[in-house]
């Protein structure tokens, strides 16, 4: 966040995931991770209820 704050969060087995306690208005950068793809970050100003900040994969990392 704005503060340096980084907080993480794991999603369930559907890819869902919630984060408690932000503040409307707050702008965060949202980064995934996950074993063999590649996300490209995004940036998100917080309304009091956000929804479907959804993330697809840019490129699946190859296996050589």
């Amino acid at each position: 966040d704005a503060n340096g704050v980084t907080r993480s969060i794991a999603t369930n087995n559907f890819g869902v995931y919630r984060f408690e306690g932000i503040q409307a208005g707050q702008t965060f950068v949202l980064s995934v991770r996950a074993k063999g793809f590649v996300f490209d970050p995004r940036v998100v100003t917080a309304t009091e209820d956000l929804t479907d900040v959804n993330f697809e994969a840019e490129t699946q990392l190859r296996k050589d």
